[in-house]
């Protein structure tokens, strides 16, 4: 099966209280959380429906450690170096 979308590798996306999120660089050490609407995946990669645009700098290692020094969910970033 086919789709048109965005892909990220499938370590970048984080399951944040039930919501699919990928945390995106802004600029140095900010990062930014995005909700994002999954389609298509498999082992190694995420298709992006909506949430995300061409270009963004999407973290994809550590997005968990990201996550968890941004501490609660509905904080837009952080300073922390990683």
């Amino acid at each position: 099966e086919e789709q048109d979308s965005l892909v990220v590798p499938a370590g970048a996306l984080v399951n944040d209280a039930g919501a699919d999120v990928v945390y995106v660089q802004t600029g140095g050490e900010r990062f930014e959380r995005r909700v994002v609407r999954t389609g298509l995946r498999d082992a190694d990669a995420v298709g992006i429906l909506d949430g995300l645009a061409e270009g963004d700098r999407v973290v994809s290692r550590g997005a968990y450690l990201v996550h968890l020094a941004a501490g609660a969910p509905a904080s837009a970033g952080h300073d922390h170096a990683h």
